[in-house]
């Protein structure tokens, strides 16, 4: 007969070698990670001009001369991929600084494998193994899980247990199949294992040099500065897809809309029309009437002959609008009408426009002395 022990010893004997198998596959997952990805793993230095060290920080390798890592690891230093006693150059393609990440160009060629991008978020509890250089200490590996999906200052940012340390900034985190599913980005001083990483997708947007449409409208402009930051002075604009979805990330935001039109008046003034446009729906006021007839006017700009005397004229009735619907109408307002009004070559009305313009800034000018007046 079966002692009265043996069905409780026979559940602890089930659970411990359960927990022992779990235990070996897990041990089994993280070496199969580290022989796949520590190669492609390497040791990032941002240097002033003078030599000094700015930072220093973990990349990994997604092309043959291809490497990502966080913006904050670049800064604005001279970065090298460190390799024992070598130092490559390293050139800072492309920023989202938003998104704290940076996408680095080298002159030599890697032979370590590119490591693949995951196309999943991963779920609540999945298991992940990171490769970094904490302070220094040349591919580290720590181990953890996906332990929250956060939304921080209108960023997402993963959640995880894998311990984050100086130096361990834009390391791989990595799954099971070795796919990178983020990228090592903050701890939180005050909390106890409190760890993000940048999703995956916004790798793969920087690789493929696009921008998300889930983004919202300030971290979209910011993209879009980043893309037109240049070191050379060269004039490059990012492209009108890009302008179109932080349009529409505006939402019917007056200010948005606004900010929007001005930033993209010259770049694509078609655009800057119908951001006008669509502020004039939900304040018809002077500055809104005021951006589209610059954005019909810079339109003008590109075009010749009838479409571009259309244009004008119709930038001259925005214009007209705003001074009409204005109790006291800005300096610029006239200025603009009478710049629109010489480009038609209606000298005369242009004339009248520029006299209004000095006008205005004469009451204006005698009510702020008024106003100074008073106060003092």
């Amino acid at each position: 007969m079966a002692s009265s022990n043996s069905i409780p010893m026979t559940l602890f004997g089930l659970l411990y070698a359960a927990a022992a198998m779990a235990y070996g596959q897990e041990k089994d997952s993280v070496e199969r990670i580290v022989l796949n990805a520590s190669a492609s793993v390497v040791k990032l230095i941002s240097k002033s001009v003078d030599g000094s060290l700015i930072s220093q920080g973990t990349g990994f390798i997604t092309g043959p001369n291809q490497i990502i890592t966080n913006e904050h690891v670049v800064g604005k230093g001279l970065v090298f991929v460190d390799v024992g006693a070598l130092r490559i150059p390293a050139k800072v393609e492309r920023r989202d600084s938003f998104n704290d990440l940076a996408l680095l160009t080298t002159q030599a060629e890697f032979s370590a494998k590119p490591l693949r991008i995951s196309n999943s978020q991963p779920v609540l509890g999945t298991f992940v193994v990171c490769v970094s250089n904490p302070l220094g200490l040349e591919r580290s590996v720590s181990t953890g899980i996906i332990s929250g999906i956060r939304k921080i200052a209108e960023r997402e940012l993963l959640q995880t247990t894998v311990p984050i340390s100086s130096g361990s900034s834009g390391g791989p985190i990595l799954d099971v199949n070795s796919e990178v599913v983020g990228v090592a980005v903050s701890a939180l001083e005050k909390g106890q294992n409190l760890n993000f990483a940048v999703p995956a997708r916004f790798v793969q947007d920087l690789i493929e040099n696009r921008i998300s449409i889930n983004q919202g409208f300030d971290s979209i402009m910011k993209w879009i500065e980043s893309r037109e930051e240049t070191t050379d002075g060269a004039i490059v604009y990012a492209p009108k897809s890009e302008y179109q979805k932080a349009m529409s990330s505006a939402g019917m935001d007056p200010v948005r809309l606004l900010t929007f039109s001005a930033r993209s008046l010259y770049r694509y003034p078609d655009v800057a029309i119908e951001a006008a446009e669509k502020a004039i729906k939900v304040l018809p006021n002077e500055a809104a009437y005021n951006a589209l007839g610059l954005a019909l006017g810079s339109m003008a700009n590109n075009t010749i002959g009838q479409e571009a005397a259309i244009l004008r004229n119709r930038a001259v009735q925005a214009f007209q609008t705003s001074i009409r619907i204005t109790k006291q109408p800005l300096f610029e307002s006239y200025m603009f009408l009478g710049a629109t009004l010489e480009g038609l070559e209606k000298l005369a009305e242009a004339y009248n426009a520029y006299n209004q313009a000095f006008k205005s800034a004469r009451e204006r000018q005698n009510v702020d002395e008024q106003k100074s007046l008073v106060s003092g």
